[in-house]
């Protein structure tokens, strides 16, 4: 048996310790070819690479929806019609609101949409209607006004609501 082990150690060694000819160092080195229809058919993750991953983006309707809004409520702030701390507050209240929601389902728990967030969506939606159609300052302040009221309220109800779901103490 120690015959045996020692000649294939042996051979192994030798097989190690031989130089790569030169064809066989260029493939080696030679980059392997990617094409992105057999790796989508390869099961890879939609997040595999960006062609996918804006491909995913724009399937999610609540994404492509948030990001149409965000781009709205900039191009007021961008224009001078709505001050930037209200477009802040939306953004926080969004972040907010979607992290108490992933630490909720990491917890086994789904918090649904309030109705105090579907007034806000729509209050919000209707806001930018207006703010698109009518050129007003008056109403450019009552609609930042309803989107800041809304926000907030709908935010907070939902951290009022769901309280237990965030261990307060352990921040």
């Amino acid at each position: 048996m120690s015959s045996y082990r020692s000649h294939k150690e042996k051979t192994l060694l030798e097989q190690v310790e031989r130089a790569l000819t030169p064809e066989e160092e260029s493939a080696l080195f030679t980059p392997a070819g990617y094409d992105f229809r057999e790796a989508e058919k390869g099961g890879y993750s939609n997040y595999s690479y960006w062609q996918s991953t804006f491909r995913a983006f724009f399937k999610n309707r609540v994404a492509v929806f948030l990001l149409l809004v965000m781009a709205a409520l900039l191009w007021f702030v961008e224009a001078g019609r709505l001050p930037a701390w209200v477009l802040l507050v939306v953004i926080v209240r969004e972040f907010a609101v979607t992290a108490l929601r992933l630490i909720a389902v990491e917890r086994g728990r789904v918090i649904a949409a309030a109705w105090s967030g579907k007034v806000k969506t729509a209050s919000t939606m209707v806001c930018i209607c207006l703010m698109l159609l009518i050129a007003r300052p008056a109403l450019d302040l009552v609609c930042a006004a309803v989107i800041l009221v809304t926000t907030v309220y709908s935010g907070a109800e939902d951290f009022v609501k769901n309280k237990d779901v965030v261990d307060w103490s352990n921040l």
